[in-house]
C-alpha cells in the first residue's frame, strides 16, 4: 500500500517525500478562477482565500514539477467542487490543460458534469473519483467505468464493509482504491456535507450538536461557539486523550486488513497543517505498513499497533473504522481472559 500525504506548501515537499510519501495530493486555484469567482465558488472544495490550502502560482507549480522529477512522488491535483455551474465547466477544463502542459497529468474529480465535459472534450487526464462523489456500491462504480477511471477514493464515514463490496462486486480490473487513514475525522460525510470551509465564519464541524439556539439568540450561539476548544489548525475534532499520532482520526489499526481488501493508498489528511506534524503521520503509517506485512495473524497486528503508538489502548472517540477495531478488540480481550482461566 502507497501513503499518500498532504502538500499545501511547495517546501514541504522534500521533507515529506524523504519520510515515505509515495504520493501527494495538492490543491490549486488559479489566477483566473480567483479573479472571477473569488472563493464564493471553491475550485477544489476549500473556500479559504488565506493559508496553506492552495498552491496559487503558476510558476510555484513549474518549479514543484522539477521536485517530482527528482524524487518520483507523484502530485495529484483536487478539482473536487460537488458541482460547477455550466459556464465554468470551461474554466476548469482550461486550468487542467495548463496543468497538463507543465506535467501533471492526474486529477481528483468529484463533479459528474465536468466527467462528462472533460471526455466530450477529449481531455485525456487521469482520473481519481473523489471522496466527495460518495461511491458506497459496486452499482456506482461500474457506472463510472464508462469516464474511464483509475482511482476510486471511498468517502470518510465509508465502512470496511462498503468498500470491500464495492471492491469485489464491480468486478472492474486495474482499479486503485484509496481510504482515509489519518486525521480530519469529521461527523460529516463529503458527498453529503453542505458546510464551507473558509476564514470568516465558524466551521459547521466545529458547532456542537446542542447549539440550537441560532435562530432564537444568536448571542447564545455566538457563546457557545466561542467555548469550543481552539486549536491552531482548523481541524474539526481532536481526541485529548491521545498525544500521539491519530489524535485527529485515525485507522492505523484497521491497516492490514484494508489491504486485505483490496485497499492500494491510505490517505493522510491534513492540508495545512504543521509540517512536523505530517513527517511523523507518514513515518509512522509506513512503518504501520511493513509491519502489516511481517504480521501474519490480523489480532496480532492490531495488538502490536496499540502497544507501539497507544500504551495498549486508545480512546476510540476519533476512529474511522470503529466497527473492525470493536470485533478486534473484543475477540482480544476474549483470548486473554480464556487464557487467565476466566
Amino acid at each position: 500500500m502507497k501513503v499518500l500525504a498532504p502538500l499545501s506548501r511547495i517546501e514541504n515537499y522534500e521533507p515529506l517525500a524523504e519520510a515515505g510519501a509515495d504520493e501527494f495530493f495538492a490543491g490549486f486555484i488559479s489566477y483566473e478562477w480567483v479573479k472571477k469567482y473569488h472563493a464564493v465558488f471553491p475550485i477544489n472544495r476549500r473556500e479559504y482565500m488565506f493559508g496553506d490550502f492552495h498552491l496559487v502560482s503558476l510558476n510555484a507549480m513549474k518549479e514543484l514539477r522539477k521536485k517530482v522529477d527528482k524524487y518520483g512522488s507523484n502530485i495529484k491535483i483536487t478539482l473536487n467542487g460537488h458541482y460547477y455551474l455550466p459556464e465554468q465547466l470551461e474554466l476548469v477544463a482550461e486550468t487542467i490543460k495548463m496543468l497538463m502542459d507543465i506535467g501533471y497529468d492526474t486529477f481528483i474529480i468529484s463533479d459528474l458534469a465536468l466527467l462528462i465535459y472533460l471526455r466530450e472534450k477529449n481531455i485525456n487526464c487521469i482520473i481519481h473519483l473523489s471522496g466527495e462523489m460518495q461511491i458506497l456500491n459496486e452499482h456506482t462504480a461500474k457506472f463510472l467505468d464508462q469516464f474511464d477511471f483509475t482511482r476510486i477514493i471511498f468517502p470518510r464515514l465509508a465502512t470496511m464493509e462498503d468498500m470491500k463490496n464495492t471492491i469485489d462486486g464491480s468486478g472492474l480490473i486495474n482499479k486503485e482504491y484509496e481510504a482515509f487513514i489519518m486525521n480530519s475525522f469529521c461527523p460529516m460525510d463529503g458527498g453529503l456535507c453542505n458546510g464551507i470551509h473558509c476564514e470568516e465564519i465558524p466551521k459547521l464541524c466545529w458547532v456542537k450538536a446542542q447549539c440550537r439556539s441560532f435562530g432564537d439568540s444568536p448571542k447564545a450561539f455566538l457563546q457557545e461557539y466561542n467555548s469550543l476548544p481552539k486549536h491552531p489548525q482548523p481541524m474539526q475534532l481532536v481526541d485529548a486523550g491521545i498525544t500521539g499520532p491519530g489524535r485527529e482520526g485515525c485507522g492505523l489499526c484497521a491497516i492490514r486488513k484494508l489491504g486485505n481488501i483490496g485497499i492500494t493508498n491510505l490517505k493522510i489528511v491534513g492540508r495545512g497543517e504543521n509540517l512536523d506534524g505530517l513527517i511523523r503521520d507518514v513515518k509512522t503509517v509506513k512503518e504501520i505498513v511493513t509491519l502489516s506485512k511481517q504480521t501474519k495473524d490480523n489480532e496480532k497486528f492490531v495488538e502490536n499497533v496499540l502497544d507501539k503508538y497507544y500504551n495498549g489502548d486508545c480512546s476510540g472517540r476519533l476512529c474511522y473504522y470503529p466497527n473492525e477495531k470493536a470485533q478486534l478488540l473484543h475477540k482480544s480481550q476474549k483470548s486473554i481472559l480464556s487464557k487467565q482461566g476466566k
